[in-house]
């Protein structure tokens, strides 16, 4: 599974691709809603790992041995 920075990464790595020169139109607009994308997924994997670890903070208690 990608991460959230491999995620930014392969953003910047499209959005410089689209800014690399003379490309058609079709071909920016491509690259730059594949950068888009790419961010978005990354933000989206950042809420997805802070909604497990509060879920985890939650649960965990529950299971523990020590009396806590």
């Amino acid at each position: 599974m990608l991460t959230a920075d491999e995620c930014r990464d392969f953003s910047s790595h499209y959005k410089a691709l689209a800014g690399a020169g003379d490309i058609s139109p079709k071909r920016l607009s491509a690259l730059i809603n594949i950068s888009k994308s790419f961010a978005g997924l990354a933000k989206q994997l950042e809420l997805l790992t802070d909604i497990v670890r509060e879920e985890d903070r939650k649960v965990l208690p529950f299971f523990r041995h020590d009396g806590g």
